[in-house]
């Protein structure tokens, strides 16, 4: 009877490990691959001159404001 308890015991050991290793190959989660961004350097840049930003004909940043009333409230 001993003999024939252990062979249970150690096939219902070998299922069970079978079953694991199926369950895993089923439902694991496949790795995530990351994709990897293409990094772009605004110092390395190819643009053409006539994309580049023009100066304002009033020399300021503000819109609105020319370089008269800028010196004024400087001045002030």
């Amino acid at each position: 009877m001993d003999v024939q308890r252990v062979l249970l015991i150690a096939a219902l050991g070998i299922i069970s490990y079978m079953l694991v290793l199926q369950w895993n190959q089923d439902y694991s989660q496949p790795p995530a691959t990351v994709a990897q961004a293409e990094t772009v350097s605004a110092y390395d840049s190819t643009a053409p001159v006539s994309e580049l930003p023009q100066e304002t004909a009033s020399g300021s940043d503000v819109p609105g404001v020319t370089p008269a009333t800028a010196a004024a409230k400087r001045a002030s």
